[in-house]
């Protein structure tokens, strides 16, 4: 089996990476970058592209399984409207590639609150993308919400980082309807999303942050 990543260098996607080493039903793994990886793997091919993923097509094979963790902020892509091309334009289009490439299936990294309704323009694009998925002819599509995500990113967010240290303290608060909400290991959703995306079924699903554990672990 053949796995095909973008947003292979972001938190959730190099754990990916990570995962991608011990599954034994993954035999190679075509990783979208824009400038080589710093940790190499002995399973992953590395794709250079700027902005047109059908421009490299012809270096995939046909009937792979998809992951995409593609997302960026507000603040560090600079503009509402750079945001929109990474998180929903850029995400359309890798679905686009991967339904051109009769994709077995496709695993997409969103947020938790993006199935609710509301003004709020960073859950409007990731409800967007999630929509642009769900309207695609691949047979076998997840859709996974996290919450806040706990790992150590290449990357400094500083708010993100405060938040990081905070919120598991809260946890413990966070029962019953709120569990949604309890930060979650980005280790944890990768291995969600592996284990999503390996599963030989044409269904569609949409999994909460509170069932991402039990996915994780087999369940």
């Amino acid at each position: 089996m053949v796995a095909v990543v973008a947003g292979a260098s972001g938190l959730t996607g190099s754990f990916l990476l990570s995962q991608f080493q011990n599954a034994k039903q993954i035999d190679a793994v075509y990783a979208f970058v824009r400038k080589p990886l710093v940790t190499k793997h002995a399973k992953v091919i590395e794709v250079l592209f700027s902005d047109d993923f059908m421009s490299v097509s012809n270096q995939l094979p046909e009937g792979a399984i998809y992951f995409c963790c593609l997302g960026s902020t507000i603040k560090k892509a600079g503009s509402k409207e750079q945001f929109y091309f990474v998180d929903v334009a850029l995400v359309g289009k890798f679905i686009q590639l991967a339904e051109s490439k009769s994709a077995q299936s496709f695993v997409l990294q969103s947020s938790v609150g993006a199935g609710s309704p509301g003004n709020n323009y960073y859950l409007s694009c990731k409800r967007e993308a999630e929509n642009l998925l769900l309207a695609s002819k691949i047979p076998n599509k997840h859709i996974v919400r996290p919450s806040l995500l706990i790992g150590a990113r290449n990357e400094f967010r500083f708010g993100e980082r405060i938040a990081q240290m905070l919120m598991p303290l809260f946890n413990w608060m966070m029962i019953g309807k709120l569990r949604r909400y309890q930060s979650i290991s980005a280790e944890l959703v990768a291995k969600a999303m592996l284990n999503l995306g390996v599963k030989n079924q044409q269904t569609t699903a949409i999994i909460e942050s509170e069932s991402i554990q039990d996915l994780a672990s087999g369940r």
